[in-house]
């Protein structure tokens, strides 16, 4: 487990993050190319989601990141 990785600023190329659970990830700055997390255990990213051009991610880290993309594009979210 990673618990609040710093990717800030960092290059990710070619990655694939396997079993591995990303807990308060920081991308803010970073550029990822090819970057495969569909595989990791779990997602939780904190800052820099848009940050997440150039990865891949399955369906469901979509939905659980929902919340954190819809803040990121100023879409408030209301029932």
């Amino acid at each position: 487990m990673l618990v609040e990785p710093d990717f800030g600023g960092a290059r990710l190329e070619r990655v694939e993050f396997v079993d591995c659970a990303l807990k308060g990830a920081d991308l803010t700055a970073a550029t990822l190319v090819d970057v495969d997390l569909r595989a990791a255990a779990s997602l939780e990213i904190a800052r820099g989601v848009d940050r997440l051009t150039g990865a891949v991610i399955s369906t469901g880290q979509l939905l659980d990141l929902a919340p954190v993309l819809a803040a990121a594009l100023g879409v408030r979210v209301e029932d």
